[in-house]
C-alpha cells in the first residue's frame, strides 16, 4: 500500500505517554495536517515517523515497507523528510549551499572520487546544481543563491529550510510549524508554495497553529490532544466536531475559526 500507516503507534517517556495508540493512513500525495493544543504530541509523533524517536509499540509503514525504529537517515532515504520548529541553517554558507546538503542525500562518492573527479562525479555535480536551482526557484529564492544564509530574513529563511528537504527529493514532505512566527504576506506565499510542491506530486504532512492556513490547503486533517486521536477528517467536519471544540476552547459551543 502507498502511502503513509501508523498503527497502534504509542510513546511512553517516564510515567507519561506523549502519543498514545494513534493509526491512521495518508495517501502518497496531497496535503495533509496533524492540528492540537500544545503539548498534544504533535511533534513527537513527528520525530516517531522520521525516525528521531523509535516507538514504545505500534509500527510505522510507508509504500508498503515497515520503517519502525529505522534511523532518520534510513527514513530519509525511503522517501520521507522534514523540517523543524526551529531553523537548523548553515548560516556561514551560501544559500544554495545549504540547499545541496539536501541534495547529497541521494549523492554518491568518496576522496578518491573527489580528487580524480571522473565523469560520473562531474555529471553528479551538475545535477547537484540543477536540483539546487530548482528547489530555490520553488521558494522563490534563486535570486539569493550566493548569498550567506545568516543573512536572510527570518521568513526566507524559513523557506530556505523548506528548499533543503525538496532538494532530497521526498515522496513525503513533513513540515513543523512552518508558518511559525510569519507575517500574513509571507504565509500567503507559503501557502502557495506549499501547493506548488504537492502538485510535484510529493505528499506533505504539516503541523500547524494557524488555523486559517490549514483550513485554505489540507484536504485532510488529523486531529491529537493530550497523545491521543480524537478526530479525522475534512476541514469541514473538523470544523464542526465537538471533541476538536472541546480541545481547543474548553467548550462545544463554537466552531472552530
Amino acid at each position: 500500500m502507498s502511502g503513509l500507516q501508523l498503527q497502534s503507534v504509542s510513546k511512553q517517556f517516564g510515567g507519561l505517554r506523549a502519543v498514545d495508540d494513534v493509526s491512521f493512513s495518508l495517501p502518497a500525495a496531497g496535503i495533509h495536517a496533524l492540528i492540537g493544543p500544545n503539548g498534544a504530541g504533535k511533534t513527537t509523533l513527528f520525530n516517531l515517523i522520521s525516525g528521531r524517536l523509535t516507538p514504545t509499540a505500534g509500527r510505522v509503514h510507508f509504500d508498503g515497507d515497515d520503517i519502525t525504529g529505522l534511523p532518520p537517515h534510513r527514513v530519509a532515504a525511503r522517501g520521507i523528510v522534514r523540517t523543524f520548529q526551529l531553523v537548523r541553517l548553515f548560516e556561514d554558507i551560501s544559500v544554495a549551499g545549504n540547499v545541496a546538503v539536501g541534495c547529497h542525500l541521494h549523492s554518491r562518492g568518496g576522496i578518491g572520487a573527489a580528487l580524480l573527479r571522473p565523469r560520473w562525479v562531474r555529471r553528479q555535480e551538475r545535477d547537484i546544481a540543477e536540483q539546487c536551482r530548482d528547489s530555490l526557484e520553488l521558494v522563490g529564492l534563486a535570486a539569493a543563491a550566493e548569498r550567506p544564509a545568516g543573512q536572510l530574513t527570518y521568513g526566507h529563511q524559513r523557506l530556505l529550510e523548506i528548499a533543503r528537504a525538496v532538494a532530497a527529493r521526498p515522496r513525503l514532505l513533513l513540515l513543523d510549524e512552518p508558518a511559525a512566527g510569519l507575517n500574513a504576506s509571507e504565509t500567503a506565499v507559503l501557502a502557495d508554495i506549499i501547493h506548488a510542491i504537492a502538485a510535484r506530486g510529493i505528499g506533505v504532512l504539516l503541523i500547524e497553529h494557524d488555523m486559517e492556513l490549514v483550513m485554505r490547503i489540507a484536504a485532510d486533517i488529523i486531529v491529537l490532544d493530550f497523545g491521543r486521536k480524537i478526530a479525522e477528517g475534512s476541514p469541514a467536519d473538523i470544523a464542526k466536531d465537538p471533541a476538536v471544540l472541546a480541545a481547543y476552547l474548553g467548550t462545544a459551543e463554537t466552531e472552530v475559526a
